[in-house]
């Protein structure tokens, strides 16, 4: 009898058990940015890379999320001669999040991304947008087909504080976990019948 439990209890958890879920992005930052993963708005997380326009062919970036809870990609720009600016793509793989737009892809738009200058999670303003396809950096316009956004003075300053929730959503579990589920239930029903008679 404890052995059904068992097999019950293991079957249960595989059906509803979750993949992980990351975030790839490509970034872009005029000058530079550090990046940072947090599930605190208002702490700056882990870094989990760097970029810049001016420093060589960009590079995808791929992070785990904490799954479950609403996780933050924290981008900390300078810039020493302009406003500070980013542009770049996000894709998340893996089911349990999504971005504020409700779908696994996003790009930086004024819509899309907080920006601060005083510090994460804190007195949040729109962004501007420059449009697409600005030459700013050696390896800007090559590379992104969207808004390059920025902060809303210009000149020097900085540095910036941008910030894009990934939130976390209810898991919809797939056919073939229901349908597995079902048939480990028939199995134990059976099992337990037969063990009764």
């Amino acid at each position: 009898m404890n052995k059904l439990f068992f097999t019950a209890a293991m079957m249960l958890s595989l059906g509803t058990a979750q993949a992980n879920s990351t975030v790839s992005f490509i970034l872009g930052a005029d000058d530079y940015a550090d990046i940072f993963i947090s599930t605190d708005d208002t702490q700056q997380g882990n870094l989990i890379g760097s970029t810049s326009f001016f420093s060589g062919p960009l590079q995808t970036i791929t992070s785990n999320l904490t799954s479950g809870i609403t996780n933050y990609i924290h981008i900390l720009v300078q810039n020493y001669g302009g406003p500070d600016s980013i542009a770049g793509e996000f894709t998340l793989i893996g089911a349990g999040f999504e971005f504020s737009n409700a779908k696994q892809f996003l790009s930086t738009t004024p819509s899309t991304v907080n920006l601060s200058a005083t510090g994460f999670g804190v007195d949040y303003q729109v962004p501007v947008s420059y449009g697409a396809m600005i030459d700013y950096g050696t390896y800007y316009s090559d590379q992104f087909a969207f808004p390059l956004i920025t902060e809303n003075i210009s000149g020097v300053g900085g540095p910036s504080y941008f910030s894009i929730p990934v939130y976390a959503v209810a898991a919809v579990p797939e056919p073939e976990s229901g349908a597995l589920l079902l048939a480990g239930l028939g199995l134990l029903g059976g099992a337990l019948r037969r063990h009764q008679s």
